[in-house]
């Protein structure tokens, strides 16, 4: 009626324009998400099959993949695949930080205050035993969980 209806029509084809271009860009980026995503699931299950399949050289990178030994590593072990057949699996446990394990026994006194004292060599190699031992066990466990074998070594 008074002549603004071209100009109405003129910013909703305008808006009309700017949607298509937003639904491009994100259609782009879900594409790419999804690309990304479907690249990872091939990668895990073809390592998956290799896995199953009993490849050895599979073996080790399917450890690294899931992360198995990365919370040993936090408690001062180092942990190396040394060989591995199909159905067991030759590990090597090193203790690298030497201060996991306390020299020191710290006790509250009576009267409240802290008492520090050197530990014992009996205590604390007894301590350090149950910390390898501890390592080399949970190691095994992590191997057993991730792979289909049937020895740790």
């Amino acid at each position: 009626m008074f002549g603004r209806g071209n100009a109405k029509v003129a910013k909703l084809d305008a808006a009309i324009a700017a949607a298509r271009e937003q639904d491009e860009a994100a259609h782009i980026a879900a594409t790419a998400k999804w690309h990304e995503a479907h690249s990872a699931w091939e990668h895990e299950r073809e390592l998956g099959q290799r896995v199953l399949a009993k490849d050895r050289r599979a073996y080790a990178a399917a450890l690294v993949y899931a992360g198995a030994f990365d919370e040993v590593s936090a408690y001062g072990a180092s942990v190396t695949v040394a060989a591995s057949t199909e159905d067991a699996l030759v590990v090597s446990v090193e203790i690298v930080d030497d201060e996991i394990v306390p020299t020191e026994i710290v006790k509250l006194t009576a009267g409240g205050k802290l008492s520090t004292k050197a530990m014992p060599k009996g205590q604390y190699w007894d301590l350090y035993q149950d910390h390898v031992c501890s390592c080399a066990i949970r190691v095994a466990s992590e191997a057993f969980a991730a792979l289909p074998i049937g020895r740790v070594i």
